[in-house]
């Protein structure tokens, strides 16, 4: 009779599928205050309470109590979302499968992104479209480029020019912008004849196209730049501030980091300054923290400039989901939002760290880890083989 073992074993994990294409760093690290996006790589770690973990080079899926759900079958793994995730087969090419692990949409497409609203980008031939949960194209691959949809519409690019299409693929705006970008807060950032200005989502400008660098609207406020200066527009195209800055991190949590005199500061949304102009290095705040840095250390404060972490720290990661990575240079550690070190672990790059709305964060370091809010670690529960029956 074959007897069934009943240790476990911990394997690494895998993550999301764009976290699968990051190319890991060396161990000096980035500046962290370059970083104006967010470090996480998806919204959530586990999504329809499913994650990708990785055993050697494939990929499978594990629930929440780390039971293997499906086993690693795959080169690449997605989240799920709708109950569907984008998979690439050994050899083969992107296609769909549903959370038992059965293939729903054949492996066809050279990319697939996860459905977003009931529609997923894919790419065939390097032309763009959009699939239903069938698999049948909604919008045909007709376009060189294409985003996902935001606010209803996508930008696309057609015949050499950008526009926005419907979920239907009608043009919602026609395509006369030599670049354009998604919208953000109703706005979206165009370029016609080399400036950079904004339209609402009718197409109207709200904002004359007079600038060299114009970034998406956050927190209802835009930066903008003329002859290397920057400076912030609201959402109805007023400047709140004039193009007087050397650098400038995005609105976010209200504020925004400006480079005053050689010194960082911030700005609230009316364009007065919050606080002074003091720090050598500052990030934009998230979650209403920020990383800084002042006297050659880093540290993270509050939106009243209150240090919930001391500088102290050879770098710091701008803060995530309420997490944040710190080295000493010695040991690292991740920090909660209220400045309490929840684990200590290896120094490694900032982008080996990742850090996940549902309170997970994951470190690659000479191994894979994957710990919770509280710091606790989690670990895949795969049983290992069936013992081959002996004869007697």
């Amino acid at each position: 009779m074959t007897n069934k073992v009943k240790k476990i074993m911990a394997i690494y994990f895998g993550i999301a599928l764009a976290v699968i294409l990051i190319q890991m760093v060396g161990f000096n690290t980035p500046d962290p205050s370059q970083y104006d996006k967010s470090l996480s790589y998806g919204d959530t770690y586990f999504s329809d309470g499913l994650a990708p973990f990785c055993d050697g080079d494939l990929y499978g899926y594990c629930d929440e109590k780390g039971n293997v759900v499906i086993e690693p079958t795959y080169e690449e793994a997605g989240n799920f979302h709708y109950g569907l995730a984008a998979i690439k087969s050994a050899g083969s090419k992107y296609g769909f499968i549903d959370k038992t692990g059965k293939l729903v949409i054949k492996c066809q497409f050279d990319k697939a992104f996860a459905f977003d609203k009931g529609v997923a980008l894919v790419s065939t031939n390097n032309k763009y479209g959009f699939i239903n949960f069938k698999g049948k194209y909604v919008v045909k691959p007709k376009y060189s480029y294409a985003e996902e949809y935001s606010y209803g519409v996508s930008v696309v690019k057609y015949g050499g020019k950008y526009g926005y299409i419907n979920k239907k693929g009608q043009w919602a705006i026609e395509p006369i912008y030599e670049k354009a970008g998604s919208f953000h807060n109703k706005r979206a950032a165009v370029k016609i004849d080399g400036k950079w200005g904004y339209i609402d989502r009718k197409g109207n400008l709200i904002s004359e196209c007079k600038y060299d660098e114009a970034r998406r609207f956050s927190d209802e406020r835009a930066a903008v730049c003329i002859n290397g200066k920057w400076g912030f527009l609201d959402v109805y195209g007023n400047p709140i501030t004039s193009c007087k800055y050397k650098k400038v991190k995005n609105f976010s949590g209200n504020l925004a980091a400006v480079k005053i005199g050689g010194k960082w500061g911030y700005l609230n949304k009316s364009g007065d300054v919050a606080l002074l102009n003091r720090y050598e290095k500052a990030t934009a705040f998230k979650a209403g923290r920020a990383a800084v840095k002042i006297g050659g250390k880093w540290g993270i404060i509050d939106g009243a400039g209150n240090y919930v972490v001391s500088p102290s720290y050879s770098y710091i990661s701008p803060v995530q989901h309420g997490f944040s990575y710190c080295d000493n240079g010695i040991t690292g550690g991740i920090f909660n939002r209220d400045g309490k070190l929840i684990k200590k672990v290896k120094p490694v790059a900032m982008d080996d760290v990742s850090f996940y709305e549902d309170g997970y964060v994951t470190i690659r370091s000479d191994e894979f880890i994957v710990i919770n809010n509280l710091g606790k670690r989690f670990k895949v529960l795969m049983p290992l083989p069936e013992e081959e029956e002996k004869d007697e």
